[in-house]
């Protein structure tokens, strides 16, 4: 692997970038005063804890599916922690270049305030370290982390579309769901997070019930929204459809017939790792069905391929104050 830098490179006060040669260098390390090192990827290990400098070690790849979000408070506060001893952190990964510009990036926003953005960050770094270049992947996650005012929210919907997509690389990659979070069902406040969390966000969102009986099944914060496609002809091949023809039609506005949801705990041959398959009511004195999901994917009336899929009809369900999201 060619290294495009070969230096310790201050980025911000007390923090630098490097790659991994330098984080081995002692005497680069004790000229340029460092005492804290944050290290990114596998195999490297607190090499220079006998000459008192403190250690954090993050297992991480660099790839576009990489979870770092969920690394990035453990990083964060590990270098704020430093600098507020007006000590010198390193942190580096393999090359000091992606990983490592991910976490400075991600300690620039939390302590630059809301106008430091994740493209802003990344700016701000490569002043210092120009060949710096997050990829593509953990740009988006930066932006997701601002979005959560640079502190990791299981519960906000940012991260839970977060999750899903991770879900589906693995299950396009791997045909497996390990990575799948399920949605906290309204109805019985049990999530990954606070049952205290899980009220506020009842009432804050309004709810969708099964007309029937009238049972809780999600919040309008989990509705995933998706542009409005031309209708079903997005989906018909027809031979004798010349361009005289589709120029004289006039557009029509199609609206969505249901809801597309995040996958809720409630679903439970979802939960059970189906591909495909029905979404029934959970009253077990109901049942009644309420419409389908797809991993592959189903084509929304409104002329949209939406995958994963996990479509509600909305004539089988109520919404209690109205619903601000678009199915």
């Amino acid at each position: 692997m060619a290294f495009p830098h070969r230096s310790i490179d201050k980025v911000s006060e007390h923090v630098f970038i490097s790659s991994f040669h330098e984080a081995e260098d002692i005497s680069l390390l004790t000229e340029t005063g460092i005492t804290h090192i944050l290290s990114l990827g596998h195999n490297f290990t607190a090499k220079f804890h006998s000459h008192d400098i403190t250690y954090k070690l993050i297992a991480i790849d660099d790839d576009e599916t990489e979870n770092a979000l969920d690394h990035f408070d453990d990083g964060v506060e590990f270098i704020a922690a430093a600098v507020s001893q007006y000590k010198n952190v390193l942190v580096h990964c393999m090359a000091g270049v992606s990983r490592s510009a991910t976490f400075v990036a991600a300690y620039l926003m939390k302590n630059g305030g809301s106008t430091v953005d994740a493209q802003a960050a990344v700016d701000a770094i490569r002043v210092g370290r120009s060949c710096v270049c997050p990829n593509d992947g953990f740009m988006a996650q930066l932006e997701i982390y601002h979005k959560m005012n640079c502190k990791l929210e299981k519960n906000s919907a940012a991260y839970r579309r977060f999750r899903l997509a991770l879900a589906v690389t693995e299950q396009q990659q791997l045909g497996t769901l390990s990575k799948l979070i399920m949605t906290a069902d309204p109805a019985t406040q049990t999530s990954q997070t606070t049952s205290t969390n899980m009220s506020s966000n009842i009432s804050t969102f309004r709810t969708i019930r099964c007309k029937t009986c009238r049972r809780p099944l999600l919040t309008e914060d989990s509705v995933i929204p998706h542009e409005a496609g031309s209708g079903q002809n997005a989906f018909q091949y027809r031979k004798r459809d010349t361009a005289i023809q589709r120029l004289s039609q006039q557009p029509k506005e199609t609206a969505c017939s249901s809801y597309c949801s995040e996958p809720m705990e409630w679903m439970l041959d979802v939960a059970d790792g189906q591909l495909e398959g029905k979404i029934c009511c959970p009253n077990e004195k109901c049942g009644s069905k309420l419409g389908s999901f797809s991993w592959a994917g189903i084509a929304c009336p409104c002329g949209t391929w939406v995958a994963p899929a996990f479509m509600i009809h909305k004539q089988k369900v109520d919404v209690v104050g109205g619903l601000a999201a678009r199915g």
